[in-house]
């Protein structure tokens, strides 16, 4: 059924750099209740040649998160459940779920370009909040059908600011907290400030290598990480909410408690 009285703008102005490559432009169009509206989002990647996908997530876990993922060889833009991390646990949503409007994936001198509107709130499905935080994870691949993803990470986005956002930390902001509490997992390629790593991925060596509002949790031993289920990699360093249930930070100004690698600002 086709979105009533709603239209997404000629321009999406608003922006998020995911990478030096990946951007990410969108609008929220509300209804006059408030209570939905749609999203129209515009994904383009420079220099690439597969497929592309943004997901919404309750956590920054792929696990559990939906996504829309676009594939060249078919020309398809479709939802799916990330119900695991094998191209054969990425399913296709159910005919009836598959109410994305506007949708196309086009390679053009080299970029790949993904555009799609869709509701924000669905039934069965994990909502967008129009006034508020709201998580996505972003993946690619080098093939132009579903697999490994070369490249990954997590933005935030607040639609209640009236400034871009920013895929970097932002200091002194609350973010939601995770339904769910997930487990420590190793990234395959190093956590990066242009590939930066979700809830509980590691190795960080600071905060700017983890997605959106997300910290670098620097430890030595097997510290227990906020927020994360498991033990890790021993003294491996893990990207977490420092907001989560449990959290602490510790200031002080004691040089002896402090080193290079978690300076006083950031004692834990």
């Amino acid at each position: 059924t086709p979105f009533p009285a709603l239209a997404c703008p000629k321009d999406l102005v608003e922006t998020v750099t995911i990478d030096p490559n990946t951007v990410f432009y969108y609008a929220i169009v509300p209804t006059e209740s408030a209570d939905n509206g749609i999203m129209c989002g515009r994904l383009e990647v420079l220099n690439h040649k597969g497929w592309v996908g943004v997901a919404v997530s309750l956590n920054g876990f792929m696990i559990g998160s939906e996504a829309i993922i676009g594939e060249p060889s078919t020309e398809s833009v479709l939802k799916y459940n990330l119900n695991g991390k094998g191209a054969n646990l990425v399913n296709v949503m159910d005919t009836a779920k598959q109410t994305l409007e506007d949708t196309s994936i086009v390679e053009d001198k080299g970029t790949t370009i993904m555009s799609f509107t869709k509701r924000l709130v669905e039934p069965g499905e994990i909502p967008i909040t129009p006034v508020g935080k709201n998580m996505f994870l972003y993946a690619r691949g080098d093939d132009a059908t579903i697999g490994y993803h070369s490249r990954r990470g997590m933005f935030m986005l607040d639609f209640t600011t009236t400034n871009p956002p920013t895929a970097q930390p932002t200091e002194g902001v609350t973010t939601s907290q995770p339904t769910v509490e997930p487990e420590l997992e190793d990234s395959f390629l190093q956590c990066t400030e242009y590939s930066p790593c979700a809830m509980c991925f590691g190795s960080c060596d600071s905060d700017f290598d983890c997605a959106g509002e997300l910290q670098c949790f620097r430890r030595n031993f097997g510290e227990p990480i906020p927020g994360c289920l498991g033990q890790g990699r021993f003294g491996q360093n893990y990207c977490y909410n420092p907001f989560a249930n449990g959290a602490t930070v510790l200031l002080t100004t004691s040089e002896e408690e402090c080193d290079k690698k978690a300076p006083c600002s950031k004692c834990f």
